[in-house]
């Protein structure tokens, strides 16, 4: 029940990051436009359903019950299909199968970048903090 709810706070902070970019994205490229800033609650909803698989995939990348490969694949499963299908689809859906096959790849490319800076920041983080604790003891 604990790693439910951890998991729910994380996705409670990703949805309020990614709304805020998109809200600053839409913002930005309809501004001179009066009827171009579309900020419709069917795209926002569909947000939230991403900021969860997002945080789950974090809460499964952190668990020490399963390999590290199974952890890797369950991490990019749930990042590529949240996105695809919560951020991708909806706003594609009246497109063709082209654009909807490009906004995989992205989303593919997106994470092949993303997360192994992620990685490497991340353990230059840990080994900063280990360092740390070594001094203050």
């Amino acid at each position: 029940m604990k790693t439910i709810i951890q998991t729910l706070k994380k996705a409670c902070v990703i949805f309020t990051v990614l709304a805020f970019v998109f809200a600053a994205v839409i913002a930005i490229m309809y501004s001179d436009n009066p009827n171009g800033a579309n900020l419709s609650a069917a795209r926002m909803l569909f947000i939230l359903p991403a900021s969860i698989c997002f945080a789950a995939a974090g809460t499964v990348r952190k668990s020490e019950k399963t390999g590290q490969a199974a952890k890797i694949a369950l991490h990019a499963l749930l990042c590529i299909a949240g996105s695809f299908l919560f951020l991708v689809l909806p706003a594609v859906t009246d497109r063709s199968g082209s654009e909807r096959l490009t906004g995989f790849v992205l989303c593919l490319v997106i994470y092949a970048v993303a997360a192994p800076l992620v990685i490497v920041f991340s353990k230059r983080i840990r080994k900063a903090k280990e360092n740390s604790e070594k001094f203050r003891r």
